[in-house]
Parts: C-alpha cells; structure tokens; sequence
C-alpha cells in the first residue's frame, strides 16, 4: 500500500463499528490501443468513432459503499 493508502485504512479502522479494512486495486489503469487506419476506414469509421466506443463502453460507475445504521455513502473515483 502506498503512504495515502496505509492512511486511509488506518482512519477507516479507527472508525466505532469497523472491524477488517482492505483496499484493494492501486494499479495504473492506463494503456494504449494501435489500430489499423484503413481497416477502420473500410468500417466506415475513424479514429474519432473508435474513441468514442472506448468511451462509451468504460462505465464511470460507484466503486463500492460504506452502510452504516444511520448513513450510506457510496465510494467513487475518477476512472479517467
């Protein structure tokens, strides 16, 4: 776990109620894509239409939640 990591789940465990904090994940989620521009073309489609169907297909979606009692809150990230 990276420094902000190791303290966040120290806070989180410190919490009244919270028995087991595990973070998982912490890896780049970066990567690049080569493509075959006449190929694409002969889809009938370019390099703008390509990017726009990556986009579309990764979901910005909750990354999970903390229910308690009395409040819910759901976690969430920046998946650019």
């Amino acid at each position: 776990m990276t420094m902000p990591t190791r303290f966040l789940a120290q806070k989180l465990s410190q919490v009244a109620g919270v028995g087991l904090v595990t973070i998982e994940g912490n890896q780049s989620r970066r990567f690049g894509i080569q493509f075959n521009p006449p190929a694409l073309a002969s889809l009938g489609m370019g390099p703008e239409d390509l990017r726009n169907a990556i986009t579309q297909a990764n979901v910005d979606a909750p990354k999970g939640s903390f229910n308690g009692s009395k409040q819910a809150y759901m976690i969430g990230s920046n998946d650019q």
